[in-house]
Order: structure tokens, then sequence, then C-alpha cells
């Protein structure tokens, strides 16, 4: 969301270009992870004095995991079936994401009323894999008594294709009396269909089919019906609010407080191997910045220090410090860059916590490209 009324320009007559750039790193029981995206461009034109145009692409999920459960679980022996017992794990990769292409329109009502109402359209695929892998149990008898061992028997991978399209509305508005602002946020998500495509490389030993490994009914149902889709269609609903309080003092710093409640997203068992956790959020920061330093929002920021927590669903939390500073490297261009070191649990997954640190830059340029002199 964007805090700075969609951008909306303190000169009134500048167009932006805005390009920005993610980097993060993680390290959890699960092993270390590091990723690195292009994380949204934009381009503001003002449309006339005090009214503006944006419209840009963003990640809105990003996929890109490959991790390994070690954890076993069993199948017992049947005799009657001549069967011993059998172990099996699995692994899962997962690529892919949700973009959202957005059309945002904001004005300036009054010295002190500023007004943003957005459009976005939501696409992507997601490609998911999951590897099955079966083990003969072997006994082995020591002095210490019986060690366990495990030998490859089989395995198979089931294939999941998801294409996502759907649509969503934001309304922002945002009041400032003396040195006080608050802005207040709602976003709505209309219809989201989603089309999944189901299909596998089967076990080598089809009596293998017969073990009951299988999670939901739409894995069985791609072992009968290979290469099947499956069309889903997700009801609309509010998503997120966010409010957000900001106090500004006599020697150009600023206090600022967000709180924010994003709904989970109820998808069926199909989309997801996890499900969906509702966010309640808070955020404070301090900050200060300089009139003098030209960029494109009423924030002018030199710099900013702020904390966060973020409680989920299944008593999981994510908490952190943020740090933001940013550079003027010209007249009319501008360098951001943003420091975060966080913590995060995982009570659905066989990882206890994770550390993350993200680093993102941000590069703006602003330029008198559409209205010309002062209206």
């Amino acid at each position: 969301i964007d805090f700075k009324m969609g951008s909306v320009s303190n000169r009134y007559t500048e167009s932006v270009f805005n390009i920005s750039y993610n980097i993060k790193s993680s390290q959890s029981t699960g092993g270390k992870f590091n990723n690195s995206y292009l994380s949204s461009f934009s381009f503001l034109f003002p449309v006339y004095s005090q009214h503006f145009f944006k419209f840009g692409v963003s990640p809105y999920t990003i996929s890109n995991i490959n991790f390994f459960d070690s954890n076993y679980s069993y199948i017992a022996a049947n005799p009657d079936m001549a069967l011993d017992a059998i172990a099996y794990n699995s692994s899962y990769t997962s690529d892919g994401g949700i973009s959202k292409a957005y059309l945002n329109y904001s004005s300036k009502l009054n010295e002190n009323i500023f007004f943003g109402i957005e459009y976005a359209y939501s696409f992507g695929n997601l490609e998911q894999n999951k590897e099955i892998i079966l083990y003969n149990i072997i006994y082995d008898q020591s002095d210490d008594g019986y060690l366990v061992n495990y030998s490859l028997n089989d395995s198979m991978i089931i294939k999941k294709v998801h294409t996502f399209k759907g649509h969503s509305i934001k309304l922002e508005s945002k009041l400032r009396f003396d040195k006080n602002e608050i802005i207040v946020s709602g976003l709505y998500d209309l219809p989201l269909s989603v089309n999944t495509r189901l299909f596998y490389n089967p076990f080598v030993n089809p009596s293998n089919e017969s073990l009951g490994v299988y999670e939901n009914l739409e894995q069985l149902e791609s072992i009968l019906d290979a290469n099947q889709t499956i069309r889903s269609t997700y009801d609309s609903g509010l998503k997120k609010i966010v409010f957000q309080y900001k106090k500004e003092y006599d020697d150009f710093n600023f206090f600022s407080l967000r709180l924010s409640n994003m709904k989970n997203f109820d998808y069926s068992a199909n989309t997801m191997y996890l499900p969906d956790s509702k966010v309640q959020s808070i955020y404070f920061a301090y900050g200060k910045y300089n009139r003098n330093y030209r960029l494109s929002s009423f924030d002018y920021i030199n710099y900013k220090i702020g904390c966060y927590y973020n409680a989920l669903d299944y008593n999981d939390y994510d908490y952190g410090v943020e740090i933001k500073y940013g550079i003027n490297y010209s007249e009319n261009n501008n360098m951001f860059i943003t420091f975060k070191n966080g913590y995060r649990t995982h009570n659905l997954l066989n990882i206890n916590s994770e550390k993350y640190y993200f680093i993102s830059i941000n590069l703006e340029s602003i330029e008198n490209w559409f209205l010309k002199g002062d209206y």
C-alpha cells in the first residue's frame, strides 16, 4: 500500500518514474535461502493541477522454494497382502507467483484532504511439484540393539500448475490538520479464478498406487485422469484495512504509527500445501526529513527507523526492525535504501524459526514531462 497517497506530488506538475529491486536472505533449520527480484516499477503523471494518474506492476506473491521434509511417515505391514512396512517422506518445490498491474487516480481536494482510488488486475502462474519417496525399512542388529536404516523403494511426482486471474479495488484518504495526518485505506478483492492442471509421474511399481500416500481427492483424481484441469472461483470480499497516524514536529522530525488487519485467503487445499494466515500488524517509526530535499511525495524522508510486529494464525509471529535512508544523487534523481532484519516462526512446518535479512533499492526520477509552468 502506498502511504504517500499514490505519490501525489507536492509540486503538482512533475512526473515520476520509480523502480525497485529487492534482495532477501533467510536462515532456518530447513537451510539457507537467497532470493532477489524486481519488486515494482511505476510511472506517475499529472493530468491536471493536483490530479494524478499512476500505473505500474508489482509482484503480489513470490514463490521460489525447494523444501525436503526429512521426517518419515509410516505405513504398517499387511501380512495378508505379503507387504512389509514402508516409510515415506516428501520434497516440495514451488516456483512462480501472482503479479498485480494497477492504475491509480489520486487528487488533492483541498489543503487538508486527499483522496485516491486504485484498480488492480491480478495475474500469474504458480508451479508446484511434490515428490513422494518410498523406503524399505531395514533392521540391523548390533551390540547396542537394533539399528534402523532405509533404502529407496520407489517414488512418484505430483505436479500442479495454477493460473490466477482476479481484480481488486482500493480506496484511500488522507486528512491533515495542524502537524498531524491520518490515512485510512481499504482493499476489496473481486472474484478470483484459479485454473489448476494436475498430472504426475507414477510409481515404477504399480502396486504402490494402493498404499494410500495421497493427501486429498484431487491427487487421486490426477492418477485416474492425467492432465485434467480443475477450475475454482473464489468470492469477493474486504481483504485489508489500514490506519496510519503521523505526527510532525517543529524540527522536521516525525513519528508514525500504522495498524493493519489482513484477512486470510480461504483457498482450496488443492491450490496450496498450507493454509493462508490472517495477519494483524503494528508498525511504528521515527524519522527526519528536510523540505529542501526534492522528492515526489509529502514525506521528504531523509531517514527513518521503524519496528514492526505481525501476529499470524497458528500462534505464529513475525517481528523486526527497519532502517530507510534517502540519497539525492542529482537534482531530480533520488535513491532510497531500506534494510530490514526480522524473525518469524513457522508452526505448520518443520521449521522452528526463520531469521531473515532484506535489502530494497529504490530509484526515482522526476521530470516536468506533461504539465509546464504553474497551474
